[in-house]
């Protein structure tokens, strides 16, 4: 696992920045997909969409990769503000495909920020918790402290209520049976899904879906194969249900800057439920899907866009982390 003890202090800065790059990897992406490059030039660090790994089926509109770059952003401003290396972050021209989605100005280390240890532990043991959660409330500070985030025009929004609970999982299962009877979804989700022994550094390991050795073998040929929406849609609701808070996060616009918020956003409240003992997981199928995403609105305010929707509760299981690219395999 990924340990902040052993960070180059004493390194050159081009050491003590790739050392930053570790802990940004390990963001979430759509697929495990890791849709991120680095160029670092002297002081500089900038950040670059691999849009050979954006999602035609599952991610038309680009979303789920501005989503990620943002998760990935997070982690690396996050990274450097506890090793005492940030200067400033500058947002890119999104729309400019040559142009870099983020450009971080760093310093060399000037040793450590205490406050921010429990963000840079829970980057390196983070993972989507599949499955059930134990029957036990967040902490009413851990939920002020979520509810308090912003990021741009991000927003969070946290339900508790059972009904509410119970809407987000319905629309969530009807979204999963959407998607799953689409062939060129399910062919392409088949791709990046990989099972427990491969020694691929991306894509989705069987026991990620708490898939048993053998099983995961044949997962990827049985999604490819066969709908399973209707099976996927119980076992999510289940999941759903059983977890204390759902979180929907929001915009007013739907641009790549707000994509970006969004994944920041998100992160942030992820690392911060991690650091407090609890953990997230990410279930997005209502928002790929115009009209769950309408219904979706109306329960946080007609005039919001839902961006992003997670749990966020105590698991039964403990998950191995899903594998990463190491950030000297996607430099430029």
């Amino acid at each position: 696992m990924l340990d902040h003890r052993t960070f180059p202090s004493e390194g050159t800065m081009r050491e003590q920045v790739e050392a930053l790059l570790a802990f940004a990897v390990r963001a979430p992406s759509t697929h495990n997909s890791q849709p991120w490059l680095f160029r670092v030039t002297g002081n500089i660090c900038e950040l670059y969409a691999d849009r050979s790994r954006k999602l035609p089926e599952g991610d038309k509109d680009s979303r789920c990769l501005y989503i990620s770059l943002g998760g990935c952003l997070e982690n690396l401003e996050s990274a450097a503000k506890y090793f005492d290396m940030f200067e400033s972050t500058g947002i890119g021209g999104l729309t400019d495909l040559t142009a870099p989605v983020a450009r971080l100005n760093l310093h060399s280390s000037r040793g450590t920020i205490a406050d921010l240890l429990p963000t840079v532990k829970a980057m390196a043991g983070r993972f989507n918790a599949r499955g059930p959660s134990l029957d036990k409330p967040l902490p009413d500070e851990l939920s002020s402290r979520l509810i308090a985030l912003i990021e741009g025009d991000a927003r969070l929004h946290l339900f508790t209520d059972k009904d509410d609970r119970a809407q987000c999982a319905e629309l969530t299962a009807r979204g999963m049976r959407i998607a799953h009877a689409d062939k060129a979804f399910r062919a392409e989700l088949s791709h990046w899904m990989v099972s427990n022994y491969s020694a691929r550094k991306d894509g989705i390991p069987g026991y990620a879906m708490l898939a048993p050795g053998p099983l995961s073998l044949v997962l990827p040929r049985l999604i490819r194969t066969f709908n399973m929406g209707p099976l996927l849609a119980k076992l999510n609701t289940q999941s759903i249900l059983s977890a204390p808070a759902v979180g929907v996060i929001t915009t007013s616009f739907d641009t790549p800057r707000a994509w970006l918020d969004t994944g920041r956003l998100f992160e942030r409240a992820s690392l911060l439920t991690n650091a407090q003992g609890a953990k997230t997981s990410v279930f997005v199928a209502a928002i790929e899907s115009p009209e769950l995403r309408k219904e979706l609105g109306a329960m946080v305010g007609s005039d919001l866009l839902p961006q992003f929707l997670f749990t966020l509760g105590f698991p039964l299981y403990t998950l191995p982390l899903s594998p990463r690219h190491p950030p000297s395999e996607r430099m430029v």
